[in-house]
């Protein structure tokens, strides 16, 4: 079977700590519901899914926005600034 390595993706990417809601906003600009019981709503372009404290927001490409886990964030990328 052939094996296969992910292409080096350069992403930019928020960390909603609870306490930084006016720089997710400035990040996510339309894309943001605000705070919401600790978490924040994020417009992904399947869904509007919640962000938990701890989380990343990741924007795409494509200028998309999806949630990740912290421990899938830093299993998958490594900062570069």
């Amino acid at each position: 079977m052939a094996k296969f390595r992910k292409k080096p993706t350069i992403v930019e990417a928020i960390q909603w700590s609870g306490n930084n809601l006016d720089e997710v906003i400035a990040f996510l600009g339309t894309k943001t519901y605000g705070e919401f019981a600790g978490s924040v709503l994020v417009e992904t372009p399947k869904a509007i899914l919640t962000v938990a404290v701890g989380d990343w927001i990741i924007k795409g490409a494509d200028g998309e926005f999806c949630p990740c886990s912290n421990s899938d964030f830093e299993m998958t990328y490594d900062a570069i600034e």
